[in-house]
């Protein structure tokens, strides 16, 4: 963290055997749980990949470019027919 961020504080809930471990390595190095949890958290979201979007999505896909504007009114018809079956 550069010295011109403010400091944010947050709570997490952590299972006690991940907090034994956060201590021992605190005390091993010699600094402080938050900055072992800051760094941690730093190089995971550096490197982590964006998440990929499910594989169902698009495999809708109608060419209708009106159907968020008409949604309401689409479902509404479908459930319409479906009703009279």
């Amino acid at each position: 963290m550069s010295n011109t961020e403010a400091a944010g504080r947050t709570s997490i809930s952590l299972p006690k055997s991940l907090v034994r471990r956060l201590k021992v390595e605190a005390k091993m190095r010699k600094k402080p749980a938050s900055a072992i949890v800051r760094t941690a958290l730093e190089r995971y979201f550096d490197r982590a990949e964006p998440e990929a979007l499910p594989p169902f999505v698009g495999i809708g896909a109608s060419g209708r470019r009106d159907i968020a504007e008409r949604s309401e009114e689409l479902i509404a018809r479908r459930f319409r027919r479906t009703a009279r079956r």
